[in-house]
């Protein structure tokens, strides 16, 4: 497991392999993490296996092409299918996965594996998440990393709320066939409920070499005083909610947010006609 653990409280990890402690909390009033989780796996092969035949089978649905090419344009189709497989086989094999979330911490007393955590129904963002990069890991070329980090879903709130991802790197060809990387937010504990099946929450995050070396920067300041708050922009990838933006990143949480903390501008949303929301 590759584990970088950022100001104490904050992390980003991929490479993540059966017997790993991911670190996923601590106090309320902690300065770094004391709460861990044992991956096994191994437990989920067959909801793995399920997810990826979902995938392979979306992608190749006409429906879903035609669906994805309207509901999220220039989204590249095959990744769009893993995370709809995904959210939506998930909310399938583990209907009661959050049923008890809020006895998450109390869980946790004691050292405890990811699989006991789902069958106990006390998942939270950072479970789901953690199964987001395990199956990416095992089952596609995407290259992700696991966040733990800080969600702001207006940049008016003083605060932010603890929050678990996946940061998503792809490569896209642009007009004149260079390959460009890009970044996506994968938020996989926020799907979209549309009827029977639910979509899952995808946003662009639109930032330059500069802007990136900046938030690098900016987490990665030596002083233990310093302000090492860092946020980014990302907007949904679905034309139907174009306007909506939320601030992903990290931050200590004894810290008050702040809109300096985010490192990339804003771009004015393109305001597109409302979209089917299924196929």
């Amino acid at each position: 497991m590759n584990c970088e653990i950022i100001d104490g409280v904050n992390c980003r990890v991929d490479n993540i392999q059966d017997g790993d402690m991911v670190p996923i909390g601590g106090s309320a009033f902690g300065d770094k993490f004391s709460i861990f989780v044992q991956v096994d796996s191994n437990k989920f092969n067959d909801f793995f296996q399920m997810v990826a035949k979902n995938a392979a089978a979306f992608e190749e649905k006409d429906a879903f092409k035609k669906w994805a090419d309207t509901a999220a344009p220039g989204f590249d189709i095959g990744l769009l299918a893993h995370m709809y497989a995904f959210n939506n086989v998930f909310k399938k094999v583990y209907p009661n996965a959050f049923k008890n979330a809020k006895e998450s911490v109390s869980f946790y007393d004691k050292p405890q594996t990811l699989s006991a955590a789902v069958d106990a129904g006390v998942c939270t963002c950072k479970e789901i998440a953690i199964l987001a990069q395990l199956y990416f890991q095992k089952h596609t070329n995407i290259s992700t990393k696991y966040i733990g980090g800080e969600l702001v879903r207006s940049k008016n709130q003083l605060s932010g709320e603890r929050h678990s991802f996946i940061s998503v790197s792809w490569k896209e060809k642009d007009e004149k066939g260079n390959a460009k990387e890009k970044e996506y937010i994968y938020d996989p504990a926020n799907p979209v409920k549309t009827g029977e099946r639910v979509l899952p929450f995808v946003s662009s995050v639109d930032v330059t070499p500069e802007q990136r070396q900046k938030f690098e920067t900016r987490i990665h300041l030596p002083s233990e005083d310093a302000i090492k708050s860092a946020f980014v922009a990302a907007r949904s990838i679905y034309a139907a909610w174009a306007q909506h933006l939320w601030y992903y990143g990290f931050n200590d949480p004894s810290i008050d947010f702040d809109t300096s903390f985010i490192m990339n501008p804003e771009k004015q949303p393109v305001v597109m006609p409302v979209q089917s929301r299924g196929f």
